[in-house]
């Protein structure tokens, strides 16, 4: 191998390695970014504190009385009281589903 030959292996070798240190430490550099809280983005929807505060009940209470709204508010009364009448404080021992309010 003559001495041209072994300078160009040299500045190859030399090039690749100085990419590869460079990789890592752009990397590095990424990472403590990111894990530092400089990318993070701020969601103004968590932040936002004015939303007025929503239930069910608020909104079967504003129902009106049509065929389907009945329904509605039927099947929400049998959801929100299946422990009373599946449960052991239904007044019936023989009906009672399970021994917990389940």
């Amino acid at each position: 191998m003559d001495k041209k030959d072994y300078h160009k292996q040299l500045k190859k070798i030399v090039r690749r390695i100085y990419i590869f240190c460079s990789s890592i430490i752009l990397i590095i550099i990424l990472m403590l970014l990111f894990f530092f809280g400089y990318f993070k983005k701020e969601n103004s929807l968590i932040e936002d504190n004015s939303f007025e505060i929503f239930t069910i009940s608020n909104y079967i209470s504003a129902l009106d009385d049509s065929k389907d709204n009945l329904e509605i508010k039927y099947g929400f009364e049998l959801f929100k009281s299946t422990p009373k009448y599946l449960g052991p404080q239904n007044g019936n021992i023989e009906i009672a589903y399970a021994g917990n309010n389940l």
